[in-house]
């Protein structure tokens, strides 16, 4: 009696539990499903009403004006794939760096290799909490100092300087749990600090690693505000930027900002993807020790 009763408990649970799984992926995915839908119509079905879920008539305007680079029907150049390059090459080169960066500071201030480091990793967090738009002013006069407004390199170093705190704080947290025994045996074999953290620290950690890439990435390649604020050449705009010129006093051309949001998200797909195999790794491996 009491197992047929546990039975039916465990299976109301297991339905309740996905039912909640469903309504929530429905929610999480249902912007980017109606995102895709809407770049495949045209532009006189997207403000029909009621509104269409799925198109009555495929269109492929927007992608033809955004792979073009032109639009014909409104006569106005469209460089979102240029923008995308931009975007792609300061969130890959950004990224790389702050985790580089913020993983060897964050083993460094939780293994208290430096004197007062903790109290350093703090100033350093509480700096971080200054809110972007405070620091579009100083940024700027920093970089145009060294000459690099309106280059991809000013923008990539203070992608850089706002992303490698974040990668730091994620790792530091994971660094102070990690067991110092692992490392107290390599340097018995005669492995010095840099040779402990690049051959036992870094694979083990692969899995916070690859978390770390994957937030300082997307926060680069969606960043907005200092993309507006150093950059002035359309042909060294990114990608959000890009997408707002969609956007103008005569309305907001839904087409081409659908299609070129649609483009937009499969670069963070494949990223996420291709690092996924890490985050996986790293878990069985974890669990098999």
């Amino acid at each position: 009696m009491n197992h047929n009763r546990n039975s039916r408990v465990y299976l109301i649970k297991a339905i309740g539990l996905w039912f909640a799984i469903v309504i929530i992926t429905i929610i999480v995915i249902s912007p980017s499903v109606w995102l895709f839908l809407t770049s495949l119509k045209h532009p006189m079905e997207i403000f029909r009403w009621p509104p269409t879920i799925f198109p009555q008539q495929l269109s492929f305007e927007g992608y033809k004006s955004i792979f073009h680079g032109y639009d014909s029907r409104r006569g106005s150049y469209v460089p979102i794939m240029g923008n995308l390059y931009n975007s792609l090459v300061v969130g890959l080169i950004s990224s790389i760096f702050s985790l580089i960066i913020g993983s060897m500071a964050a083993y460094v201030f939780a293994r208290g290799k430096i004197p007062y480091g903790k109290s350093i990793f703090l100033t350093i967090m509480v700096l971080r909490t200054i809110p972007l738009i405070a620091l579009a002013v100083p940024l700027y006069k920093l970089i145009g100092y060294f000459g690099l407004i309106n280059t991809l390199t000013g923008l990539t170093i203070t992608h850089l300087v706002i992303t490698f705190p974040i990668v730091m704080f994620v790792m530091y947290n994971y660094f102070s749990l990690f067991p110092s025994e692992i490392e107290d045996a390599a340097q018995i074999d005669g492995c010095g600090p840099f040779g402990i953290f690049l051959k036992i620290i870094v694979p083990i950690s692969a899995p916070s690693l690859a978390s770390s890439l994957i937030l300082a990435f997307v926060f680069s390649y969606n960043e907005f505000l200092f993309a507006l604020t150093l950059l002035s050449d359309n042909n060294r705009m990114t990608l959000p930027v890009g997408l707002a010129s969609t956007i103008s006093t005569h309305g907001i051309n839904w087409d081409l900002l659908s299609s070129a949001g649609t483009i937009a998200v499969i670069p963070c797909v494949f990223i996420a993807l291709y690092v996924q195999r890490y985050l996986l790794k790293g878990l069985w491996s974890g669990a098999i020790k």
